[in-house]
């Protein structure tokens, strides 16, 4: 484990054996605290904001042996299931905040990604759910969908939002694969 300290006032880092972050901490102004966890692979599982008690949670497809598909390739439980490939690829992450009842949800992030045509395994479209922090439900969507060049090189993004009550972004080329549900 090696730690680092740059000088005072500069944050503090730890890395464990194989060269990973675990522990990011600055103390006195703009003070934080951030913890880190990796799964075997080396891919991040957790992040942990130790002073204001919110967890991130990292889900990859490294595993397709869960996934539970319907006829239509629709996941019958949850959108990101079908998009399974064993590429170990970032399919979402969710935020929890850990200082109220039931751990609820701040945010969910979830990736689409191509193999085929420019943009060659990069994603192609994120969809950022958001919270109500009052009512710990959905409030709204925003999508960025990156567009790229002929070399794979990313050349722009377009960004739409989904208030309460719109319909929320498609994933798939033709939005068929599914569709998050309506906000209530």
């Amino acid at each position: 484990m090696t730690r680092l300290r740059a000088n005072p006032g500069a944050p503090t880092h730890t890395h464990h054996n194989r060269s990973r972050l675990i522990d990011e901490e600055r103390t006195g102004a703009n003070a934080y605290h951030l913890a880190y966890t990796y799964d075997q692979g080396g891919n991040r599982t957790t992040k942990t904001d130790v002073l204001n008690d919110i967890e991130t949670f990292y889900h990859y497809d490294t595993d397709s042996g869960d996934v539970d598909c319907n006829r239509d390739g629709v996941p019958e439980t949850s959108a990101w299931q079908c998009y399974h490939t064993r590429n170990n690829r970032l399919m979402y992450y969710e935020v929890k905040d850990l200082s109220e009842p039931n751990d609820p949800l701040v945010e969910k992030v979830y990736y689409e990604y191509q193999g085929a045509g420019p943009s060659k395994g990069h994603p192609t479209r994120v969809v950022h759910e958001l919270y109500d922090p009052e009512a710990h439900e959905p409030a709204g969507y925003w999508a960025a969908d990156p567009q790229y060049n002929h070399q794979g090189e990313l050349w722009f993004v377009t960004r739409s939002h989904c208030p309460a009550g719109a319909d929320a972004p498609t994933f798939g080329a033709s939005g068929s694969n599914f569709k998050l549900p309506a906000m209530s």
